[in-house]
C-alpha cells in the first residue's frame, strides 16, 4: 500500500509513503523526478523518481509524528536535491578528460 504526498509548486519533487504490514513499518521516501540516460528513447533519456531520503517507523504511529516524519524527508531531500543539482551542472561542464599515461 503507497500513498504519494505531493508538495504544493514542487511537481519534480514528493513523498512517497509506504506500509508494509509484514515488517509492522510505514516507509517514508522523499523522492525526486530527474532525467536518467536511456539510449531506448529518441533523445537518450527518461524521467525517473529517485529516493534522495528515506524513513522509517513502526507502524504504531500517529498524526503528530508522521507531520514530523514528512518534514524531515523533506528536508534532507532538499539538501541532497542542492548537491545533485551542483553535480550536474559540474559534469555538464566536463566534456573530455584526457589521461597522460607516462
Amino acid at each position: 500500500m503507497e500513498w504519494q504526498v505531493k508538495i504544493e509548486g514542487k511537481p519534480k519533487q514528493r513523498i512517497l509513503v509506504s506500509f508494509d504490514p509484514q515488517g509492522e513499518l510505514i516507509i517514508f521516501r522523499g523522492q525526486y523526478k530527474t532525467s536518467v540516460k536511456d539510449w531506448t528513447t529518441n533523445d537518450g533519456k527518461r524521467s525517473e523518481w529517485i529516493d534522495f531520503s528515506n524513513e522509517k517507523y513502526s507502524m504504531n504511529i500517529n498524526l503528530e509524528t508522521i507531520q514530523e516524519l514528512l518534514l524531515k524527508v523533506y528536508n534532507v531531500m532538499n539538501e541532497r536535491i542542492v548537491i545533485h543539482e551542483d553535480l550536474t551542472k559540474s559534469f555538464e561542464i566536463i566534456k573530455t578528460v584526457e589521461i597522460k599515461e607516462e
